[in-house]
């Protein structure tokens, strides 16, 4: 399926008292995103999931290099479910490790059972997929970070 990535890194955010008074976190990050994550219980390492699922968009979609990653902006719903248009979005992170995945939303030229191999796509969800991608990620981002301590 194209328009599929991910990204994980190290969160290695830079270290501040102020957020939206940092060069870095103003120059990657929206007004709402850093209110987001400022009031979460980790905010570097929510900055750290934001920043790998902007990573994952521009990998995903070659229109995005050209934009500041401050104008890629990630919404969440109520729930907490991340969000950006025309991207399914999943993210994930440990303490040490942020993993995120972005599926282009929109309908590719082929139907979805002609990518794969002309089989027919009984079963297949997309979001099923999405999950569990997501989850072999995030086990493998618990694994190093393990392996590191």
């Amino acid at each position: 399926v194209t328009g599929v990535q991910t990204c994980a890194l190290p969160i290695s955010m830079p270290q501040t008292n102020d957020f939206r008074e940092d060069a870095f976190y103003k120059m990657h990050f929206s007004a709402p995103e850093m209110a987001y994550c400022i009031l979460q219980p980790d905010p570097y390492a929510s900055f750290a999931g934001l920043y790998a699922a902007k990573e994952a968009i521009v990998k995903a979609d070659n229109n995005y290099k050209s934009k500041a990653f401050h104008t890629i902006v990630i919404g969440h719903s109520a729930s907490g479910k991340p969000s950006h248009s025309d991207f399914n979005l999943s993210i994930s992170h440990t303490r040490a490790t942020a993993v995120a995945v972005a599926v282009r939303s929109q309908q590719s030229a082929l139907p979805l059972q002609d990518q794969f191999q002309n089989k027919p796509a009984q079963n297949f969800s997309l979001p099923f997929l999405l999950v569990l991608v997501s989850l072999l990620l995030s086990l493998l981002a618990i694994y190093f970070a393990w392996r590191r301590n």
